[in-house]
């Protein structure tokens, strides 16, 4: 049997991690000493509350999902992707140690991108260039990340 996949709980999650995303870099700016990774990590809050929006828009405005049946499989792999990022999200809100913060921002950034890719697979190709800003968007943190990583 098949099932239909309910395309919006990609962007609920989206616009939990882009939350989690944002509350993470400005805790990781309180952290630093070093005032050019406080201001690096004020501008990927700055960003990540810009995509929230983003998503926000999403659910708000006249974007059509694509309600197609989905193997049992993939069903499977969404729910797998959904669980592990929201039981990620509840367990990672705060982190004492320095770099294990920047790792926690890596796996957020992972993750968006993730979902990203799936998203984009279920919307109308008008969409795409959106997505795929933000998808590179997403890289240039994932960057940002791994050149400044203590």
């Amino acid at each position: 049997m098949q099932e239909v996949l309910l395309y919006e709980d990609i962007l609920n999650v989206l616009v939990e991690l882009e939350k989690a995303g944002q509350a993470h870099y400005l805790q990781l700016a309180d952290k630093t000493p070093d005032p050019s990774l406080k201001e690096l990590f004020q501008l990927l809050a700055r960003q990540e509350k810009r995509h929230q929006a983003i998503y926000e828009d999403y659910r708000k405005t006249n974007v059509h999902f694509k309600r197609e049946a989905v193997t049992g499989e993939y069903k499977a792999y969404m729910d797998a992707l959904l669980q592990g990022t929201m039981a990620f999200l509840r367990t990672e809100e705060s982190f004492t140690e320095y770099a294990r913060g920047f790792d926690t921002a890596v796996g957020l950034e992972k993750d968006t991108l993730l979902f990203l890719s799936e998203l984009k697979k279920l919307v109308d190709p008008p969409m795409h260039p959106g997505i795929d800003q933000l998808m590179d968007e997403e890289r240039k943190h994932l960057e940002y990340l791994y050149t400044r990583r203590p």
